[in-house]
């Protein structure tokens, strides 16, 4: 839960409204957080008692009480003035749980354009001084010695042998073929019965020469 950040004197609001929605995309970018709301979020989320209670909510402990009313687990706070002619940023992530300042940081800039510049860095400071370090998760570690698992390599007969029979159906469909064309052929006096035989060879030999493909393919594959 992010509250506006307050411009306590010599920031214009208009400003200090830009700088607060920069400081809430910064906070959503660092993916440390399930979900980042802002100040109209937590209006709309309080009763009416709660939004009073807010308007003279000062200290850290009054701000944790309304979070906690909220079930929110953090709470980012903001204000930014200019003091001395320098712009003074401060940033504070409150544990609503404990009902403490889990880190607060104070950044001084010369100038509107080097606090523009470096709001990122100061976000992402506080963050990782409330937070800690982003570590990626470790895996799971097994009990007792690991085990590495092992692909059961194939007998290279295995592809062999079925590219051998793919072949061999493929042969012999042609083989099959040829004889009954050279039969048909010699036959002098052709009948419709000639003809007819030689179309189910014609069928069987591409029957078989497709499977043979289809064999041989496999045999190419339990190969590689």
């Amino acid at each position: 839960m992010a509250l506006d950040l307050v411009a306590v004197t010599g920031v214009k609001k208009g400003v200090a409204r830009l700088l607060n929605e920069a400081m809430l995309s910064r906070l959503k970018a660092s993916k440390r957080f399930s979900n980042v709301l802002g100040s109209s979020d937590f209006k709309a989320m309080l009763t009416l008692e709660q939004q009073k209670a807010a308007l003279g909510c000062d200290d850290d402990s009054c701000l944790a009480e309304l979070g906690g009313a909220l079930g929110v687990p953090f709470l980012f706070g903001a204000d930014v003035g200019v003091v001395g002619g320098r712009f003074l940023l401060n940033l504070k992530i409150l544990r609503v749980d404990e009902a403490t300042v889990a880190d607060r940081r104070t950044t001084i800039y010369a100038s509107e354009g080097e606090l523009l510049e470096g709001l990122d860095e100061a976000v992402d400071a506080v963050v990782l001084g409330a937070l800690g370090p982003d570590l990626p998760p470790s895996a799971p570690v097994a009990d007792g010695p690991k085990k590495r698992l092992e692909t059961k390599a194939r007998p290279p007969w295995l592809g062999l042998s079925t590219l051998i029979v793919g072949a061999g159906l493929s042969a012999g469909g042609w083989i099959y073929f040829t004889g009954e064309q050279d039969q048909f052929n010699t036959v002098g006096d052709r009948r419709i019965k000639d003809f007819e035989r030689l179309d189910e060879a014609e069928t069987a030999a591409n029957t078989m020469l497709g499977l043979g493909a289809a064999v041989m393919a496999l045999g190419g594959i339990l190969l590689w």
